[in-house]
């Protein structure tokens, strides 16, 4: 089954929600449309991004399951940017950026 990546560059935490809660809600929201198979938390120029790689049936279906778990995130955290990528021949492609 292909691989694709949700990574979403983050600003401020909703109301409430603790830092440490953040990555694991994530990959729950996520995980109600998708097989998520693993997710991080990374720096990339001193922003941190959320980084969470899932399977999906095609194309269509991953970014399906990506818009629909970003739903649930953005009531987690601010979402100031996104991009959803499919593993191919070894490589990360893009298949969408918001």
């Amino acid at each position: 089954m292909p691989s694709y990546r949700l990574i979403l560059t983050v600003g401020a935490l909703a109301p409430g929600v603790q830092p440490e809660s953040v990555l694991p809600s994530a990959a729950e929201h996520l995980g109600v449309y998708a097989n998520v198979e693993s997710f991080d938390l990374r720096i990339s120029r001193g922003v941190p991004q959320l980084v969470l790689r899932y399977t999906g049936e095609d194309r269509a279906v991953a970014l399906d399951a990506a818009l629909r778990g970003l739903e649930g995130i953005r009531r987690l955290v601010e979402v100031t940017r996104y991009e959803v990528l499919q593993r191919v021949h070894g490589r990360w492609e893009a298949i969408t950026r918001g």
